[in-house]
């Protein structure tokens, strides 16, 4: 459990309703890269929104949302050499140790910045495939270690 990053996709959704509550048309809440949109976009259409790939810093997947989230986690940012090897910053519950995955960066989109963030992490951390993640409701896009990209196919209805 991380619940930084949760918590930051929670308060990117507590944020953006607030906004709203307020009398504003849209927003766009950014929390720590953690993403929450709502409202009408300054284009009229949809909130456009980029995730790029930490390790590559090319652009992995962009969406057009209406009302949602995008939270991504990685373990190629927070990282450091140590004796017994490279260690990064996302734990597994398991061991207590970091996570052993075939999984670089996850890209999670979910109607809610909290899940979108419990999506991301589980499937980074857990190494789940796009099949196997189905159960928990959010549109993903996977980067393997190697630079594969996985996207999951519903996010075609929210090309950008």
């Amino acid at each position: 459990i991380d619940p930084g990053g949760i918590g930051k996709g929670l308060a990117a959704d507590l944020v953006s309703a607030e906004v709203i509550d307020a009398g504003a048309h849209g927003a766009l809440v950014n929390v720590g890269g953690d993403l929450r949109v709502r409202g009408e976009p300054p284009n009229g259409r949809t909130w456009d929104v980029a995730v790029v790939d930490p390790e590559s810093s090319l652009e992995i997947l962009r969406v057009g949302l209406h009302d949602g989230a995008v939270a991504t986690s990685s373990r190629m940012r927070r990282r450091w050499p140590t004796r017994a090897g490279e260690m990064h910053h996302l734990i597994d519950p398991r061991t207590g140790a970091p996570s052993v995955t075939p999984h670089a960066t996850v890209a999670a989109i979910a109607h809610e910045g909290w899940w979108a963030e419990v999506a991301a992490k589980t499937v980074l951390v857990g190494g789940l495939s796009l099949e196997d993640a189905r159960p928990l409701g959010a549109l993903l896009t996977i980067v393997s270690e190697d630079g594969v990209i996985s996207r999951d196919p519903g996010l075609e209805q929210f090309a950008a």
